[in-house]
């Protein structure tokens, strides 16, 4: 299991978008957690059967500035929403992404969160990038976001994300990373589903390269 998505600005994929498995996200009410930094995703953590799921996301959605902090209960589902979506995300880019995501990954995802991670897994299996050695992805901080939020979502979390520990290859042969760590910050917005499963609809970030997270 060498290949795995992840390139850099100027190439055909972005280490920071391809390699977006590098993120977590969480949120204790008001305050962060913290994730060990050397965690190594071997294959998918165990998933309850879920159907694909679809929401309706507003188009031009007004912004909440100032969003109240959700509930213990609520969080819970969004952190274990989010480690069921990490552990799959990093394994498929620790294997050199696909040409079609497994239904168990789909069913966590609706609207664009689905397409562009169904796009950058694809993209990653096309370009044939690749690691010399052992990828660790991790998640170092995460809490719940509290601004810039659309009013229709239930929750969003932020979390710097970290991946180190390989070096990333092009399919020629090329370096495009060199195993030292690479630290995004990603966004995740969550909603209910018809089942009223929590689901992401929407992720954002994990462009720029940071070199202490934000928050």
């Amino acid at each position: 299991m060498t290949p795995n998505p992840g390139a850099r600005p100027p190439r055909h994929i972005r280490v920071v978008t391809v390699v977006a498995a590098v993120c977590a996200v969480a949120l204790l009410a008001s305050s962060c957690s913290t994730r060990p930094s050397d965690t190594t995703f071997t294959g998918p953590t165990v998933f309850s059967p879920r159907s694909p799921s679809s929401v309706a996301v507003p188009t031009s959605p007004a912004y909440q500035t100032d969003v109240p902090t959700a509930s213990p209960e609520l969080y819970k589902q969004a952190y274990d929403l989010y480690t069921l979506y990490f552990s799959y995300d990093a394994f498929l880019q620790q294997d050199g992404g696909t040409a079609q995501l497994p239904p168990e990954l789909a069913a966590l995802l609706t609207g664009e969160a689905l397409r562009k991670e169904a796009d950058i897994q694809k993209q990653a299996k096309d370009a044939g990038v690749y690691w010399v050695g052992s990828p660790r992805f991790a998640p170092v901080k995460v809490a719940q976001l509290m601004t810039d939020v659309p009013n229709a979502t239930v929750i969003a979390l932020q979390a710097c994300e970290v991946t180190t520990g390989a070096k990333l290859m092009m399919a020629d042969g090329t370096q495009i990373g060199d195993g030292s760590p690479v630290m995004v910050l990603r966004r995740y917005y969550m909603n209910y589903d018809k089942q009223h499963q929590l689901v992401i609809y929407d992720i954002s970030g994990g462009t720029e390269w940071l070199s202490s997270c934000p928050f």
